[in-house]
């Protein structure tokens, strides 16, 4: 019973943020949203804390009430559960929690433009982003992307005096439309080298992945000792991806696959500055399931 009540306060929270957000927060002091389109205001962090809270106590209804139709929750396992999956999965007892509770980390708001907001927790080696998106009846949360830092590996870079055709000028993705054509275009130029990457990586990224957290600052430089090197490195190839647009911002979820390497799940965020494109937010999960591709010997 106890359970029970605690779980249909959780909704009535959530409703009440919901549809009559600014009497419920009226009293609640937030964090002030932080970011390059103008102050989002605190539905989606308001939203996304008690979100989480449901979550953590089992509440499938929470996801019905706030997952956007697309909503996507790829684990740092690198597993990706769709949004009737997830809700299946814990109405059978078995379901997803956040990776990072809602005591564990404090959360971080930046939005992008006016139709996205980026919510990330960190603590230690796990990181999560809650990608929302404003639609026609709300804010609604499209994605959640996490990660486990596991052995640190050395960052291979993009594309260095290596032959690349997928990604770099051939991808198996069709847009729907020329916002999602410009995107893709975009993470492409970012694949060819590291001055397409300069050009189309925001100074301020961070890239989290299972293989580390790497800074803007020290992938330019592992790229120019490589390129002082000789190195040959090609960007793992493009198996699939889906771009939903949103205005002046954008999310990308993708698969790659490198030769003698794991598949990898990539949730990334795009955002249109005075007409160019960036990607500004980035978290990869490798597939901890997967084979490692091999290529076959040439006969």
């Amino acid at each position: 019973m106890k359970a029970l009540a605690m779980q249909t306060l959780g909704l009535a929270a959530i409703w009440v943020l919901a549809h009559a957000w600014p009497l419920a927060l009226g009293a609640v002091p937030l964090p002030q949203a932080q970011g390059t389109g103008g102050a989002v205001g605190p539905e989606p962090l308001a939203l996304d804390r008690t979100f989480v809270q449901a979550m953590g106590r089992g509440g499938s209804a929470a996801l019905e009430l706030i997952a956007d139709a697309d909503f996507n929750w790829i684990t740092a396992q690198g597993v990706s559960v769709a949004r009737e999956d997830v809700v299946k999965a814990i109405a059978s007892g078995k379901g997803l929690k956040p990776l990072i509770g809602p005591t564990d980390g404090q959360p971080t708001v930046v939005n992008y433009g006016s139709q996205m907001a980026v919510i990330q927790r960190h603590k230690d080696k796990t990181h999560s982003m809650h990608v929302w998106v404003k639609r026609a009846n709300g804010w609604k949360l499209l994605n959640i992307a996490e990660v486990i830092e596991y052995a640190a590996v050395p960052y291979g870079g993009t594309t260095i005096n290596a032959s690349c055709t997928n990604p770099c000028t051939k991808v198996p993705f069709i847009p729907g439309n020329a916002t999602q054509a410009a995107v893709m275009a975009a993470w492409q130029e970012q694949q060819t080298g590291p001055e397409g990457w300069l050009k189309r990586v925001a100074p301020e990224n961070i890239g989290y992945s299972t293989n580390g957290t790497r800074s803007h600052a020290s992938r330019v430089s592992v790229m120019n000792q490589q390129k002082a090197s000789g190195a040959s490195i090609a960007a793992p190839a493009l198996l699939w991806a889906r771009i939903w647009d949103f205005g002046d911002s954008a999310l990308m979820l993708s698969i790659q696959q490198g030769n003698n390497a794991k598949a990898v799940w990539s949730s990334r965020v795009f955002h249109n500055r005075n007409g160019l494109w960036q990607m500004v937010e980035g978290y990869q999960m490798y597939v901890q399931d997967a084979v490692t591709m091999v290529n076959a010997p040439a006969r």
